[in-house]
């Protein structure tokens, strides 16, 4: 399988500014957050201080109803992806300019049910629970539009992870299957 350019669980979502050494420490507990995914029908991000207090939640326009899965939501740099497989689609979420607010940045379709999103080679990797999708991350934010797709080998509908390795990516399913699906990036 070729693609051209092709966990809900939880992420710590670390921001990160210049610091001086004595204050290091006590910036990285009052800056780092922890953010899930609700995955209930009206879909939310649920973001906690590091002690545990929630601290906002922020509607992802979307339904949740995944069972089972493993990286619903993902971070990568400035951009943060959940899942929401009720409603067929992916949210996309930037940091705000003091790298300390989540934004609302867009709904991107998938061609089925989302499971899983990875973060790699300036793409979003959607996994849905027959197919796995790329779409390009450019200067106007994700691509609504998949520049790649593939089928998976068993597609019974339980599909699990997607991760991004060296050019190429691995897809687990449920039943059993691990797959790649390898990766043709431009030079």
């Amino acid at each position: 399988m070729t693609i051209r350019h092709l966990v809900a669980g939880t992420l710590l979502l670390a921001l990160t500014a210049t610091v001086n050494a004595q204050d290091g420490q006590a910036w990285a507990n009052a800056h780092t957050l922890v953010v899930t995914a609700s995955n209930t029908s009206a879909n939310q991000l649920l973001v906690y201080s590091a002690s545990g207090a929630l601290l906002r939640e922020i509607p992802t326009q979307g339904q949740g109803g995944v069972s089972g899965n493993a990286g619903g939501i993902e971070q990568n740099r400035d951009r943060l992806a959940v899942v929401n497989f009720g409603s067929g689609n992916v949210s996309v979420f930037t940091k705000g300019a003091d790298r300390a607010e989540l934004r609302f940045e867009s709904l991107v379709r998938a061609t089925g049910s989302p499971v899983s999103v990875a973060f790699g080679n300036d793409h979003l990797y959607i996994l849905t629970t027959t197919h796995v999708e790329s779409h390009a991350i450019g200067r106007d934010g994700v691509s609504p539009n998949a520049d790649g797709t593939s089928s998976l080998l068993i597609a019974d509908g339980s599909a699990a992870q997607v991760g991004v390795v060296t050019g190429q990516l691995v897809i687990s399913e449920k039943s059993n299957a691990i797959e790649t699906v390898k990766l043709r990036i431009p030079r």
